[in-house]
């Protein structure tokens, strides 16, 4: 798995630190089990479905406040169903399945982190800090993990929205800082070590409306006097609210450099003290 994870991500660990990052994802030794050869798949997979919908009948109907309305906490992992090993994904193969967070990595000073992205409906606006209002609004927080200690550690958040009751009608991304800091010289919504962005968009009213945030996360080396902003990774996220109120999550999906690129020469029109590289 060394061997795999250096082609991939062109960094280097040993034996040793190869078990431990495997094992912080949920990984083991375990050997896949032995399939028979004359195993028909079609009746294997009829029967787990099966078994699958005797299991949810037994739990009941999932909470409203579950990711996707389905049972929280879940997340993609490198195993697959039927015991043989996956090569940890790539930016551009990650894409939202129901029911999962979605891990995204990256590599940052040499060493390969992980972004794990979660879309909830909120259930308890009061348990977010959000108005009664907001029960049944989709929130997002995407965690950092990464070996980096102090300074080397910290990271940023840039994210933009694309909403049809902006100023643009929707048919422009714009800034969206944290709103406490909306007057900060800084294109970062959050930043400091491993830290993990939060948003729960709500509007008042459930009149149509397509939202759609696009989130990077950055570091800015802290050696050089001109500030500047390195994009690792990203994902897309969102939400529509149809004719009757409806509000329906949009999939977690990967972004590309290009999608990066797009953004560029707005973000230096926005904050001309920054420069904002290539991904």
């Amino acid at each position: 798995m060394k061997t795999l994870i250096g082609r991939h991500f062109h960094v280097s660990y040993t034996a040793e630190d190869a078990w431990q990052l495997l094992k912080r994802h949920g990984w083991s030794w375990q050997q896949p089990a032995r399939r028979a050869i004359e195993r028909d798949d079609e009746v294997v997979e009829l029967r787990k479905k099966e078994v699958s919908r005797r299991a949810r009948a037994k739990r009941g109907r999932s909470r409203p406040g579950s990711t996707f309305m389905t049972r929280p906490g879940t997340r993609r992992n490198w195993r697959q169903r039927d015991g043989t090993m996956s090569r940890f994904p790539l930016a551009n193969e990650v894409d939202h399945r129901e029911g999962e967070d979605v891990i995204f990595p990256f590599v940052h000073d040499g060493a390969a982190g992980t972004v794990t992205v979660a879309v909830e409906l909120v259930d308890a606006p009061e348990k977010v800090g959000k108005p009664p209002g907001a029960r049944g609004f989709p929130s997002c927080s995407a965690s950092v993990e990464h070996p980096a200690q102090g300074y080397r550690a910290m990271f940023g958040w840039v994210q933009l929205v694309q909403s049809t009751d902006s100023p643009s009608n929707g048919t422009a991304f714009e800034m969206d800082p944290f709103f406490l800091f909306e007057d900060a010289p800084s294109p970062y919504a959050f930043f400091g070590v491993r830290p993990t962005l939060f948003d729960a968009p709500s509007r008042v009213e459930r009149t149509p409306l397509a939202w759609l945030a696009h989130s990077f996360l950055a570091w800015t080396p802290f050696e050089e006097t001109k500030r500047r902003v390195v994009p690792l990774t990203g994902f897309s996220w969102g939400f529509d609210i149809d004719d009757t109120g409806r509000i329906t999550p949009r999939p977690v999906r990967a972004l590309a450099p290009d999608d990066w690129d797009t953004h560029r020469p707005y973000l230096d029109a926005c904050h001309p003290g920054w420069s904002f590289e290539q991904w």
